[in-house]
C-alpha cells in the first residue's frame, strides 16, 4: 500500500480515464508536446497526501510466492474443495440430516464453496493466460477486485462468523443439555434468521470500501537531475527534467491514512479478533466440559454394570419381581450413556473443527493486524506480503479438510453419504480394502 508522493525518488500521477482511451498514447509518445501540458493539467489527485492508492500489477511483478500459490498451487487446491464442498452440501441437505447444528454447517460449507469459487476464473486466467497481465483496464480492475477481494471477503466473514455461532450453539448443547430444547439457538427457525441475519450484515460491512473505492491510471514519474536516461521520455518544468515511466493501473481510496487505518482496524477487530478470542473462550470450555462428562459417564456405566452383575448373582436368592424391575432401570442407564457418547462423538467432531479453523485464523489475524499498522505508518515489509500468502492458502487448505472431519467422525454423515452417493461409497471401500491389503502384507514381511 502506497501513498500518492515520493516513493523512492519515483512519483505518480493519477490521470483521467479519457486519456488513456486512444491506445495510441504509449510510454514513448507521452513525450509529445501537445500531450503533456494536457496531462499534467488534468491529473486528479495530483499531490494529494489523504489518497490511499496501491499500483494494480500482475502476479509477475509480485512476490514470487504469491505466482507460485495463486497461480500454480492454490487452483488444483481450490478445485478439490469444490469437490469435497459439493458433497458436503448434498449431504448436509437430505432430511435426515435436518438439524439445527447441520443448518449452520451447511451455510458454512456453501460460504467456505463461494469463498474459492469466485476467484478461480481470474486465478486460471492468470495462469493460463496474459488476460489480466497486459493492458489492464479500469473494468478489469473492478472484476479482480470484486471477485478475488471484496466478495470472497464477504463469504470469508460470513463462515467467520457462522462457526462462532456453531461454537455457542455446542456450548449450550453441552453445557445447558435440559436448556437446549428451549434455546433459540437450538432450533430451526430462529437458527436460519441468524443465518439470514450474518449474510446481511457482512455484506453492509463491505458497502463502504465499495463506495469509496476507484481505480484509475497513474503516470509514474522521477526527477533525473541532469542524468543521462536512455528509451524513455523526459520533459522539463521549471529548469527541471523529469523521467516518465509507462502508465499503470492503480487502486485508490480517497480518504485520510487515520480513517483508513480506524475502518481497517475495525474490520479485524470485528471479523476476525473479537471471533477468534470467542472461540478460543468457547473451545477451551467446550474440552473442560466434555473432559468431565467424560469421566461421569464412565462412573454411570461403571456403576450400572456393577448393579445389573450383583442382581443378577443374587436373583435366586430374592423375590423374582423386585430384582426383574431394578435390572431393567439399570440398563436403561446405559442405554443413556450410550446416547450421551454419541452426542459427546458430535461435540468432539465440533470441537476438530473449531482447533482447525483457530489455527488457521490467529495467524491471519496478526498479520493483518501487522498490515493496519504498516499502513498507518507507510511502513512496506515484502515479507508480511508473502506470509499473508502463506496464511490465505492455510485458510483455503482447511476447507477440504472439514469434510473429511465429518466423514471420520460423524455416523449418521457416513451412511447418508452412503446412500447419497453409492457408487463413491463403494469406490472408497475397494480403496481401504486395498490400503489394509498392503499394510497386512508389509507387515507380515517385516515379520518375515
Amino acid at each position: 500500500m502506497i501513498r500518492l508522493g515520493l516513493i523512492n525518488d519515483t512519483q505518480n500521477l493519477l490521470t483521467p480515464t479519457a486519456i488513456h482511451n486512444h491506445p495510441s498514447h504509449t510510454s514513448h509518445d507521452l513525450d509529445q508536446p501537445p500531450i503533456i501540458p494536457n496531462l499534467l493539467n488534468r491529473t486528479i489527485f495530483s499531490g494529494e497526501n489523504e489518497t490511499m492508492c496501491s499500483a494494480l500489477t500482475s502476479f509477475d511483478a509480485g512476490p514470487p510466492i504469491r505466482k507460485i500459490i495463486q497461480t500454480h498451487v492454490q487452483p488444483v487446491v481450490i478445485i478439490f474443495t469444490l469437490f469435497t464442498n459439493c458433497l458436503t452440501t448434498v449431504v448436509l441437505t437430505r432430511s435426515a440430516m435436518r438439524n439445527p447444528t447441520n443448518l449452520i454447517l451447511l451455510a458454512i460449507a456453501v460460504a467456505d464453496l463461494l469463498t474459492v469459487l469466485l476467484p478461480l476464473p481470474i486465478y486460471m486466467a492468470f495462469s493460463t493466460s496474459n488476460l489480466f497481465s497486459r493492458q489492464l483496464t479500469i473494468s478489469k480492475g473492478y472484476l479482480v477486485s470484486y471477485l478475488t477481494h471484496i466478495l470472497p471477503t464477504t463469504f470469508h466473514t460470513i463462515a467467520i462468523w457462522l462457526t462462532v455461532l456453531l461454537a455457542l450453539q455446542r456450548f449450550i448443547y453441552v453445557q445447558y443439555p435440559m436448556k437446549a430444547s428451549v434455546s433459540m439457538l437450538c432450533k430451526e427457525k430462529p437458527v436460519c434468521w441468524a443465518i439470514t441475519f450474518t449474510c446481511t450484515v457482512a455484506a453492509s460491512l463491505q458497502l463502504p470500501i465499495v463506495a469509496v473505492t476507484r481505480f484509475h491510471y497513474g503516470l509514474p514519474y522521477c526527477s533525473v537531475n541532469g542524468r543521462r536516461v536512455q528509451h524513455f521520455p523526459v520533459i522539463f518544468i521549471n529548469n527541471a527534467s523529469f523521467r516518465l515511466f509507462e502508465p499503470i493501473l492503480f487502486k485508490c481510496t480517497p480518504m485520510p491514512a487515520v480513517l483508513f487505518f480506524g475502518l481497517l482496524l475495525f474490520r479485524i477487530t470485528v471479523v476476525n479478533l473479537l471471533p477468534s478470542v470467542s472461540l478460543i473462550i468457547l473451545t477451551g470450555q467446550l474440552i473442560v466440559a466434555l473432559h468431565r462428562f467424560e469421566k461421569n459417564r464412565r462412573k454411570l456405566l461403571q456403576r450400572s454394570a456393577n448393579k445389573i452383575v450383583l442382581l443378577k448373582s443374587s436373583l435366586l436368592g430374592e423375590p423374582p419381581t423386585a430384582t426383574q424391575n431394578v435390572i431393567p432401570a439399570a440398563e436403561k442407564k446405559i442405554e443413556r450413556a450410550s446416547r450421551s457418547a454419541e452426542k459427546d462423538s458430535t461435540s468432539r467432531m465440533m470441537l476438530v473443527i473449531l482447533i482447525i479453523f483457530l489455527i488457521v485464523e490467529i495467524p491471519t489475524t496478526a498479520c493483518l493486524c501487522c498490515y493496519a499498522f504498516a499502513t498507518l505508518f507507510t511502513l512496506s515489509f515484502k515479507w508480511l506480503h508473502e506470509i499473508m500468502e502463506i496464511c490465505n492458502f492455510l485458510v483455503v487448505l482447511s476447507y477440504p479438510a472439514n469434510f473429511f472431519v465429518y466423514f471420520a467422525m460423524s455416523r449418521p454423515f457416513r451412511s447418508t453419504f452412503k446412500g447419497s452417493f453409492p457408487r463413491l461409497w463403494s469406490i472408497l471401500v475397494v480403496m481401504k480394502n486395498r490400503c489394509h491389503t498392503s499394510t497386512n502384507t508389509e507387515n507380515m514381511a517385516q515379520g518375515v
